[in-house]
């Protein structure tokens, strides 16, 4: 093993120095979708990314912060978030559960932006929810990486994972759905 720059080759390996949970995807699906992450490159762009409301999508899973499946809620607070409102971890659990029966169980899209309207995040109903015809700034996409996952456009990034990446044209291209939600 090849030791890194201050560090020893008897340390370079150990898990203290490889990362943590937090920064780190665990699990294969996690790691292979950041590799694809890696691969498409850093330069993103205005996408063309067509929302498609299916029977019964596959649930959005992905959320290392929380312990539970629920990028979906996360997708839509950073939406929120974005528009200069405060929402809290606990805000986003809630409205998990009012669309999972369990932590792995995950929740659609279309499912959480329903249980928003219906229900509010942070103490906000969106006014409007509709397909993205762009992948501007706070658009949501669905996107099937090694797992179904949901993700919040900012700028030339998403916010996923609990932060804020970069992100190629590739990946917002491979998007098969797409919300622009209107907040008050």
């Amino acid at each position: 093993m090849k030791a890194t720059s201050g560090h020893t080759a008897k340390h370079a390996g150990s898990a203290k120095h490889v990362g943590t949970r937090k920064h780190r995807p665990s699990s294969k699906a996690q790691l292979a979708a950041a590799k694809k992450w890696q691969s498409a490159g850093a330069h993103a762009s205005h996408v063309h990314a067509v929302a498609r409301h299916a029977g019964h999508p596959t649930p959005a899973k992905w959320s290392p912060n929380l312990d539970v499946a629920c990028c979906a809620a996360e997708a839509l607070a950073a939406s929120l978030r974005l528009t200069g409102h405060v929402v809290t971890d606990q805000d986003v659990l809630d409205l998990y559960w009012l669309t999972a029966d369990d932590a792995d169980a995950g929740a659609g899209l279309w499912e959480t932006i329903e249980a928003a309207a219906e229900y509010g995040l942070a103490g906000v109903r969106p006014l409007d929810a509709r397909p993205a015809l762009r992948a501007d700034t706070g658009v949501i996409l669905g996107v099937d990486l090694a797992e179904r996952h949901a993700l919040t456009v900012d700028g030339h990034g998403v916010w996923t994972w609990g932060e804020w990446r970069p992100v190629s044209c590739g990946l917002l291209a491979a998007a098969d759905e797409a919300w622009a939600i209107t907040w008050p």
